[in-house]
């Protein structure tokens, strides 16, 4: 498996299917070993897909929590952060 990426949902609806289907496979034939999928709708929270026993482990973190990463252990930041407007 090689390196992660990041991935922001899809504006429309049909486009999350896609986000959380289709990507799964793409990223997985790839040899992705693991990526974000950033929800900046109201939902406002980060699923975070990580390979392991043949598929892709995909836990959702809301904003109110941390995001760690097994693949990059120095790496922790409050998934709020990500959601803060720039003036």
């Amino acid at each position: 498996m090689s390196s992660g990426l990041a991935n922001r949902d899809s504006p429309k609806a049909t486009l999350s299917e896609r986000d959380y289907h289709y990507k799964y496979v793409e990223y997985a034939v790839r040899d992705i070993a693991a990526y974000w999928i950033v929800e900046h709708s109201e939902l406002r929270q980060v699923t975070f897909c990580q390979w392991g026993n043949g598929l892709y482990e995909d836990p959702v973190y809301p904003a109110t929590e941390r995001l760690k990463s097994s693949l990059v252990p120095d790496l922790s930041f409050a998934i709020a952060d990500l959601f803060i407007s720039i003036l």
